[in-house]
């Protein structure tokens, strides 16, 4: 079978491109290159790589991130305002006259990132403003740029390397701020006005399309006659679920009141301004992914996590990587793809879970009795957390006094996927998605996967050391022999094995600039070198992360190695260190 899969593989790398073209340039309709699984992503990376490439070929302009300060929350300020400014600048050196109100995807394709006409005219209109609704007449997208330069503040070099390290640097801030850095100043339109700070908070009313497709469906078997006992064990057991879904109990009313399919507490002025200086992500679950943290939806925020969208395309069409691991529903949303109930494993594990077991009793292999929503108590509305701006919110109108039965148990989890999952964190998905495009062609992402997209975007999640030493090309000038070469890089890759974790990924920061690894070789641009060097005790070994190569000098021992090394891959700055 192993071999079958490798002569299948081979057959789809070495003839892609007649088969792409067999199929006039579309490859999704190509069962061997898109269906088998055994070679699809690779075939679509290649594909995407050379998409990438050939958009870049045609862009004159490089965008520029001149002397960037290291401290996190400057960073983040300075970048944002440099792509507003640069943004705004092409916006108004472009020709187009055209009506049309972005570069993105039609939304129509797709249930899971449809926005209600009125509210995406509403966002698009506090987003862009009046001048910027030219842009999808340009023939490619504003923001698409030919190099993406960048410079450290006192730190020489630039190139690919510091590029490289930049993206993910801001991604460490994305993922590790406390809060949002001052942003007064950070306009979507290059100025420094003040901006509105009024909440666009609708969301969807009525429509549960999004999380419909996938979702089990309830069998009518026999309700479950229950003795006292078995009564008393499944009440036990619905309050204990009940507390895990954060269901409202039947007599607690939102507190915003209202009858409104997501009827909502309302936040004060001051929970406006609090909520805006969240930071812009929070990991759902301990070992989970990373969602936007909606905020108020203020202008300001929105234009943020435009800009957070716009750093993706960069990466994108410059196949760089950027370690921020974002849900699985959010690069669903970004590719115009509907959710379905089983994107809530991705959001929270144990509150899928959770869920799931509203509907099914796993334990004794068989579906709840009536007995138990009756113990369950729960009803329509659910309690949000802090992060999602908490308070109550109705899932449908009078969702408070609605009791979640046997019958309509389906009905409540699909309208609460949909509204934990989009709800009012519509605004700032669909921000992040027309940040992507204001850099990439609308049609860019169209035959990649939410999976391919977090491989392309992030890397391999554990870092192998024999993926590595697999694409590691050993160079020499050291003119040691042949046999104390051999020798020596045994010693090194021993040295590395034993590392810690986080040590391996400040190894591959140190040598290549980004602290993951790519999904596969084509990832790699280009391909890791380590130039041996005469033997010196002395001094550390030293890096070129533009080219991927570390110098490494001969050290007289393996401890040697291990302590030079170690010292070595601490450090921070850039260009030949």
């Amino acid at each position: 079978m192993g071999r079958w899969s490798n002569t299948i593989t081979m057959f789809a790398r070495t003839f892609h491109e007649e088969l792409t073209n067999r199929f006039g340039g579309d490859y999704s309709h190509s069962v061997l290159l898109n269906k088998t699984g055994v070679c699809s992503f690779s075939v679509r990376l290649l594909q995407f790589r050379k998409q990438m490439d050939k958009l870049k070929t045609v862009q004159t302009k490089d965008l520029i991130f001149s002397q960037m300060p290291r401290e996190k929350y400057a960073m983040v300020q300075h970048t944002f305002r440099q792509l507003n400014q640069t943004y705004v600048k092409r916006l108004g050196s472009s020709s187009g006259g055209g009506t049309s109100l972005s570069n993105t995807p039609s939304q129509s394709q797709s249930g899971g990132a449809a926005v209600p006409a009125a509210a995406a005219d509403q966002q698009q209109m506090m987003m862009l403003g009046m001048d910027q609704q030219r842009q999808a007449a340009t023939t490619s997208p504003l923001l698409a740029s030919h190099k993406v330069k960048v410079t450290f503040r006192d730190e020489p070099g630039e190139g690919t390397g510091v590029a490289r390290h930049f993206y993910a640097a801001l991604a460490d801030a994305f993922t590790s701020m406390k809060h949002l850095p001052q942003l007064d100043n950070v306009n979507e339109d290059g100025t420094n006005r003040p901006l509105a700070t009024a909440a666009d908070s609708s969301t969807s009313s009525g429509s549960n399309a999004a999380t419909t497709q996938g979702t089990p469906h309830l069998s009518r078997s026999t309700p479950i006659k229950s003795s006292s006992d078995v009564a008393k064990s499944v009440a036990q057991k619905a309050r204990a679920i009940a507390a895990k879904v954060g269901g409202t109990s039947r007599g607690e009313t939102a507190a915003g009141g209202g009858t409104g399919a997501a009827a909502a507490t309302v936040p004060s002025l001051q929970q406006q301004i609090s909520t805006d200086t969240q930071p812009l992500f929070y990991r759902t679950s301990k070992t989970g992914f990373f969602t936007p943290i909606t905020g108020s939806n203020s202008a300001q925020r929105l234009n943020a996590f435009r800009n957070v969208g716009r750093l993706i395309g960069f990466c994108l069409q410059n196949t760089e990587i950027i370690p921020l691991p974002l849900c699985r529903h959010v690069l669903k949303y970004v590719l115009n793809r509907p959710l379905n109930w089983f994107d809530l494993a991705f959001f929270d594990p144990s509150l899928f879970d959770s869920l799931r077991s509203i509907v099914y009793n796993e334990e004794n292999d068989e579906y709840h009795p009536s007995e138990f929503y009756e113990q369950l108590e729960m009803t329509f509305s659910v309690d949000l957390p802090a992060e999602e701006g908490g308070g109550h919110i109705e899932l449908k109108p009078d969702g408070a006094n609605i009791a979640v039965t046997r019958d309509n148990v389906l009905e409540y989890i699909c309208l609460f996927v949909e509204h934990r999952l989009l709800g009012t964190h519509r605004p700032s998905l669909e921000a992040m998605r027309r940040g992507v495009f204001d850099v990439l062609p609308a049609d860019a992402l169209a035959n990649l996967t939410s999976e391919d997209l977090r491989l392309i975007l992030c890397g391999t999640q554990e870092f192998s050391i024999q993926h590595l030493q697999n694409f590691t090309k050993f160079l020499d000038e050291s003119s040691a022999s042949a046999e104390v070469l051999t020798k020596y890089k045994k010693t090194f890759w021993s040295v590395v094995n034993k590392l810690s974790s986080a040590e391996k990924q400040d190894l591959c920061f140190f040598w290549t600039g980004s602290p993951s690894l790519p999904s596969s070789e084509e990832g790699f641009r280009p391909l890791p070198t380590i130039m041996i060097r005469p033997a010196d005790d002395q001094h550390l070994p030293t890096a070129n992360t533009c080219i991927s190569r570390l110098y490494l000098p001969i050290y007289s021992s393996k401890k040697l190695l291990r302590e030079k090394l170690s010292l070595a891959i601490k450090a921070r700055n850039f260009g030949f260190v």
